[in-house]
């Protein structure tokens, strides 16, 4: 049967749901040894899914939350997503801070990846005019010297 109107946003809140899952698991296993529940500096991590996002398994937690709840819209539950949204960015904020304590050239990859997602503007826009080949090759890198 051909989806209606009413069927669209539940059908978008499915595969919102079943990509952000699967995602999820490719977040995680790029992170591999650096995964912790609470913050820890272990080895900043910018290549895989950390070359588009900086916290790309949270976006998949907000692909997540977005999806159920347009397959199962309510006020309540919207409310506790947008709790829990605000909670998210205190942990941001202080996972930020323990990187960047550990790492300076932390700064630098905030200024290039988007928190969630790819930024919309080139970095030359905002002033960090890194080229594309000297940012693959330094993730190379590091990532060859990697134990």
């Amino acid at each position: 049967a051909p989806a209606t109107a009413g069927s669209v946003p539940p059908l978008v809140g499915c595969v919102l749901w079943c990509w952000g899952a699967v995602c999820s698991i490719y977040g995680v296993w790029c992170l591999r040894r650096s995964f912790s529940i609470e913050p820890h500096a272990r080895e900043l991590q910018t290549a895989g899914a950390y070359q588009f996002a900086r916290h790309p398994i949270y976006t998949t937690y907000v692909m997540q939350y977005t999806g159920v709840l347009l397959m199962r819209p309510s006020l309540p539950f919207l409310l506790v997503v947008l709790v829990w949204f605000g909670l998210l960015r205190m942990r941001i904020h202080y996972e930020e801070s323990v990187l960047l304590a550990a790492f300076p050239e932390y700064a630098d990859y905030r200024r290039r990846v988007g928190m969630f997602c790819p930024r919309l503007r080139p970095a030359a826009v905002l002033g960090n005019a890194v080229p594309r080949s000297e940012v693959r090759a330094r993730d190379t890198v590091k990532a060859s010297t990697a134990p």
